[in-house]
């Protein structure tokens, strides 16, 4: 029998199924069971080809919003816009120029920047470190200088005020490009003597060094980290060379080079919190020599505009402070082989980012490579198969080692 519509036994199933829908031949295909299902999968039909349908178009919106779908999505074409060539009029036509209403500037092709279409990336965390607040002598073969955690318009009146207390004058003065050197100074052993000629006398003697005239060339630079400044200095004696306006590439008496560092980083130390700015100095800071770029692919590239020596020197020693650990350092094929940590990169990752990891505390074998480059030095990072790493993973661990460069 159908269902009881009217008494107490409505809205009841019929005990037995009205056909057959499967199984074996007999009372197995009329079991109630059965035939509940047959009844059941009856009614589904329409949700699941509903659900079916539901799933296919939110499996395809990604289609359809796709640049050649059959919606095109235009939002993002203002990345790539190009101005188009002006129109050209037919000869039998009179061409009249019209002013353009609004002038379109020229526009810095900014390779990578799909990136980030909707949202700007957020900023970046800085890597704190308490020798990086200290102003300090660096070395690197028979080169030295002198690193200042302030912007060169910050310690360029420092500069002339360590030469203003000696009594030394300057004969030549460029704030724009950093340089600066003294007058020629003769030491009088009679005469009242400043910490700067006290450098030059003591350094001549240990040199047994008795004529001629001694001058200070100095250079001032922009640092690899920002609001960084780098001070080199050069000794020369007219008697040893021909006096020139070029600044050298060492000085007369190495010596006395680090010694004049010594004392002018003493004295810039003691007068950190003199934060005087000389806008004449200003231009100096323009001058980088650490720059984040993105390649042909998008893929993130620290430009070091150094020599091979340094940068290699500067890349080493930053991977070295940032206690990540290296594996293989090939300077010959100019890469490191590292393992990176989340705690190196001063981050608590979540979400995808975690995952690139092995565990909570785990870590990430990678391949940093220098490669030259517009005449700089291009830093990249590589997983081991020496393939680019995902972009994120990269602009970090870029980040990580320019913030550690000294």
């Amino acid at each position: 029998m159908g269902v009881v519509r009217n008494g107490e036994n409505r809205h009841r199933h019929p005990t037995t199924a009205p056909a057959a829908v499967g199984g074996a031949a007999g009372g197995a295909a009329g079991t109630p069971a059965a035939g509940g299902r047959a009844v059941m999968t009856a009614r589904r039909w329409p949700t699941l080809v509903a659900a079916t349908g539901i799933a296919v178009m939110l499996g395809g919106c990604g289609w359809l919003s796709d640049d050649r779908g059959l919606i095109v999505d235009r939002s993002d074409d203002y990345l790539d816009a190009r101005e188009r060539p002006a129109l050209l009029v037919a000869e039998d036509l009179s061409g009249v120029a019209i002013r353009q209403v609004m002038v379109i500037p020229p526009i810095e092709d900014r390779v990578g920047s799909e990136t980030y279409p909707d949202q700007a990336p957020k900023p970046n965390s800085l890597y704190v470190r308490e020798e990086a607040r200290t102003v300090r002598i660096q070395s690197l073969g028979d080169r030295s200088w002198l690193l200042v955690p302030q912007a060169p318009a910050i310690v360029w009146p420092k500069i002339k005020q360590f030469l203003a207390n000696s009594g030394v004058d300057v004969a030549f003065e460029a704030p724009a490009m950093g340089r600066l050197d003294t007058r020629w100074l003769e030491i009088d052993s009679g005469a009242r003597l400043g910490v700067v000629q006290l450098v030059l006398r003591d350094g001549r003697q240990a040199a047994q060094v008795s004529s001629g005239r001694d001058r200070i060339m100095l250079r001032l630079e922009q640092g690899i980290r920002v609001r960084t400044s780098e001070i080199h200095i050069r000794i020369q004696n007219d008697s040893v060379h021909v006096p020139g306006s070029t600044f050298p590439d060492s000085s007369d008496f190495p010596e006395i080079e680090k010694e004049m560092l010594n004392e002018l980083g003493g004295y810039i130390a003691a007068n950190v919190s003199d934060e005087a700015v000389s806008f004449v100095a200003t231009n100096i800071s323009t001058q980088t020599k650490a720059r984040m770029t993105r390649g042909a692919g998008g893929e993130p590239i620290l430009l070091l505009y150094l020599d091979f020596a340094r940068a290699w020197a500067t890349v080493s020693q930053s991977l070295i402070d940032a206690d990540a650990e290296v594996l293989l350092a090939d300077k010959d094929a100019a890469l490191f082989d590292v393992v990176v940590t989340k705690s190196n990169l001063n981050q608590e990752e979540k979400g995808w980012f975690r995952s690139m990891f092995d565990g909570d505390d785990g870590a990430v074998t990678i391949r940093v490579r220098l490669d030259e480059r517009d005449q700089a030095l291009a830093v990249t990072i590589h997983d081991e198969q020496d393939e680019l790493v995902e972009n994120h993973l990269s602009e970090r661990i870029l980040i990580m080692i320019r913030e550690f460069a000294t």
